[in-house]
């Protein structure tokens, strides 16, 4: 992900987070502002990189469609 991707999606994480499920907020949240990697964010919550991945495009989805 480009650097002005990653600004677009903090930008709309901001105003729009609380619009996210709490899992898919807290993996955005995790992976963007923690500077988290998805094996670590996997690791924390006990689950595979693969849903970490997933939930966190399904959540830049739901962001950009807000937007």
């Amino acid at each position: 992900m480009e650097l002005n991707e990653m600004l677009e999606v903090s930008i709309l994480l901001d105003y729009y987070s609380e619009l996210l499920s709490d899992r898919q907020k807290e993996y955005l949240l995790e992976h963007f502002e923690g500077d988290l990697s998805l094996s670590e964010i996997g690791k924390k919550y006990n689950v595979t990189r693969q849903a970490v991945y997933d939930n966190i495009r399904r959540g830049i989805k739901i962001l950009r469609d807000y937007e």
